[in-house]
């Protein structure tokens, strides 16, 4: 079976370790990014399963993360998962339009988050199945 590759990028170091201690104890490979570069250096040297993003990086770098993902078709060959304490209409509703996978609001019942990263991950393979 293959290890899933998920990427987390959040601003806030205690959010990275946190999720990334939860993912590695469900035996997921955990990458962490602290800015948009970052991101978008791990997206093109790893082969990514999921992306567990909070838009609200310094300077709305979250949602211009998800405008380059969008532009490049990444979006549509790996799922992002927002996960945020923003609950702005506006802030959602760019992040749907942009094509994310899901939204969780902070802060979040870590079941549900794993229940979540699960059923993007299986969709996304029966996807590239297909």
């Amino acid at each position: 079976m293959q290890i899933s590759n998920i990427l987390i990028v959040d601003k806030a170091d205690s959010h990275l370790l946190l999720l990334k201690w939860i993912l590695q104890n469900k035996d997921y490979m955990a990458y962490t990014a602290n800015n948009i570069k970052e991101a978008k250096a791990f997206i093109r040297l790893y082969q990514l399963h999921l992306i567990l993003l909070n838009p609200l990086l310094s300077d709305d770098e979250g949602i211009e993360f998800l405008e380059y993902c969008h532009k490049q078709n990444y979006i549509k060959t790996i799922p992002v998962i927002v996960i945020s304490q923003e609950q702005k209409t506006s802030i959602i509703n760019k992040a749907l339009d942009l094509g994310i996978a899901d939204y969780i609001i902070r802060p979040y019942n870590i079941n549900n988050l794993i229940n979540k990263i699960e059923i993007n991950l299986k969709q996304n393979k029966n996807r590239n199945c297909i």
